[in-house]
């Protein structure tokens, strides 16, 4: 029997199962065909934005530009269409962590403080963040975080939607698994 195909987009929580580091023999049972890193859902299923991938630079490692460049090409899909894996693993760390910023007429996962160091990100019309309202301190707050919380929510929905749509449609020999990953004060 082969080893298992597996995709994860996600987090460090799903995909360090799948690094040596933390697991030693991981390779013995799976194969690791793509590894998305942090990317929102709302992102994941918006359009991609065309630019100049040559000329990508900035004060961030590699790693990080090419996370920007996964943002905008969405290049996951294709990734996936490619490798044909057994498994997908789902977490929604970036939609819980990060939520989603507009971006020209699509979104990219909110990751402002890492992407704005790329030269090209001021190129883009750079719109409202939308995520989970983190506190409410006041009634005026909390009324105005519950619109946007809602906004995100109808787009997050939606593109859960269209995401196991796609998968059905061009990859239904493979499985969603869902890794419930949790935030805590430990």
């Amino acid at each position: 029997m082969g080893r298992i195909k597996v995709a994860v987009i996600g987090s460090c929580a799903s995909r360090d199962n799948f690094n040596h580091h933390f697991v030693p023999n991981y390779k013995e049972f799976f194969q690791c065909v793509v590894s998305q890193n942090q990317m929102s859902m709302i992102s994941l299923m918006a359009d991609p934005l065309p630019f100049d991938a040559d000329h990508v630079t900035g004060d961030v490692s590699d790693y990080a530009k090419q996370h920007f460049i996964s943002e905008l090409e969405k290049s996951v899909f294709y990734n996936l269409l490619i490798n044909d894996p057994d498994y997908v693993i789902l977490d929604f760390y970036a939609d819980v962590f990060y939520g989603a910023r507009k971006i020209n007429q699509s979104f990219i996962t909110n990751k402002v403080w890492q992407f704005k160091k790329i030269n090209i990100y001021k190129h883009f019309e750079i719109g409202e963040a939308i995520s989970f309202p983190k506190n409410k301190p006041s009634l005026l707050k909390a009324w105005t975080c519950k619109k946007k919380e809602q906004r995100f929510m109808t787009l997050w929905k939606d593109s859960v939607d269209q995401f196991v749509s796609f998968m059905r449609d061009y990859l239904p020999n493979c499985k969603i698994v869902i890794n419930q990953s949790r935030f805590t004060n430990a």
